[in-house]
């Protein structure tokens, strides 16, 4: 996969990594895409297996790993990133809602209170996996019934997490985050780029 952009001129070149990430994730793809058009997009297939009563910070790390090492499996060449992300509210782990319902009553929850999104990224190169979570908190607003419909409306709340994206119009829900706004959004940047480069300089480029 190759992302075009206008005057794009990537910070490194990630090339001789042979780079694939492996998420079906637009966002993700479009996050990658901010540093570099080095990559392809490969996802396994593989249904997810959860372990039971898992905290969110090990949750995302143990299905990132898991995306990760299923394309491995296949592409033993290439340094695979996978990625998965929840919200975390009062000991609870919420993934993407199943129906319009389910994101209204997701929604209905999280409305005045702070809460957490957990991003997990595990990254594999050869014999070498590096597995890591990043938390930001998130301060959303009270919201009327009449913002919700009006945003559920939009129809943005499917295949997200939460049943929010930061980067849409759910945005003015928030009054603040704390922490790296990417992985709110779905992949943490500035540590996946200090990753790739440490990666990239041991492969002596």
């Amino acid at each position: 996969m190759v992302i075009e952009k206008k005057g794009f001129a990537p910070m490194c070149d990630f090339a001789p990594l042979n780079l694939c990430l492996a998420s079906a994730s637009p966002r993700r793809r479009e996050i990658l895409g901010l540093i570099t058009r080095d990559f392809t997009v490969c996802v396994s297939g593989e249904d997810e297996v959860l372990p039971h009563q898992m905290p969110a910070e090990e949750m995302v790390q143990y299905l990132a790993r898991q995306k990760a090492q299923a394309v491995a499996k296949s592409r033993p060449d290439c340094t695979v990133l996978g990625s998965d992300t929840v919200v975390g509210l009062d000991g609870r782990t919420y993934g993407k809602p199943r129906d319009r319902d389910h994101a209204a009553e997701m929604l209905r929850t999280f409305s005045g209170t702070d809460h957490q999104v957990h991003t997990g990224v595990c990254i594999l190169r050869g014999q070498r996996e590096i597995v890591f979570c990043e938390t930001v908190q998130m301060h959303m607003r009270p919201i009327t019934e009449a913002e919700l419909q009006a945003y559920l409306d939009t129809g943005l709340w499917a295949d997200k997490a939460g049943a929010y994206g930061i980067n849409g119009p759910a945005a003015a829900f928030f009054t603040g985050i704390e922490g790296d706004f990417y992985a709110a959004f779905g992949l943490p940047l500035c540590r996946v780029y200090q990753v790739l480069t440490e990666l990239l300089a041991d492969a002596g480029h």
